[in-house]
């Protein structure tokens, strides 16, 4: 039995190369010149029902600057996570496959832990109104867009 082949077709719009892939730093996750906005060290949950992009975002905070990130990929289990502890902020994909991060995002609001809200549909039509004014990130993500927005969200209340 010899192994299956695949050959795939991407748009070229959709395909970056990694350098980290080659055994080279990537140098926009952490920019020498210390331009980019940086977290400290914040406790994060995320919630992301994709597990690459889960993973690729992990690794996106944690160049940012994230102490620990929690990742759930359902509301059942990021609520059980909650359980057992009090992160500083949050990042919620709006849409988790046959469910939504609203349960969540609900559990979050009575705790007063901030979060922001990510959407590959780049809309609020799923969100109800009571979050409306909640950060929307649309997906794809990259951290020179998701970190201003936890940045800002973490600052101190006057």
């Amino acid at each position: 039995v010899e192994g299956a082949r695949a050959r795939m077709v991407l748009p070229a719009k959709h395909v970056i190369i990694d350098e980290r892939a080659f055994g080279q730093a990537d140098p926009a996750a952490k920019p020498a010149d210390g331009q980019a906005t940086q977290l400290a060290d914040p406790l994060v949950l995320l919630v992301e029902d994709q597990m690459l992009i889960a993973m690729d975002a992990e690794e996106t905070l944690a160049d940012y600057g994230a102490g620990r990130v929690i990742v759930a990929s359902s509301s059942a289990q990021a609520l059980a996570k909650l359980a057992g502890a009090s992160p500083d902020i949050a990042v919620l994909d709006v849409n988790l496959g046959h469910e939504t991060s609203i349960p969540v995002a609900r559990e979050l609001v009575r705790r007063n832990i901030p979060f922001v809200f990510a959407s590959g549909y780049g809309d609020t039509v799923m969100l109800p109104e009571e979050f409306r004014s909640v950060p929307l990130v649309r997906k794809p993500y990259d951290g020179e867009t998701l970190v201003p927005v936890m940045a800002e969200l973490l600052k101190p209340q006057a």
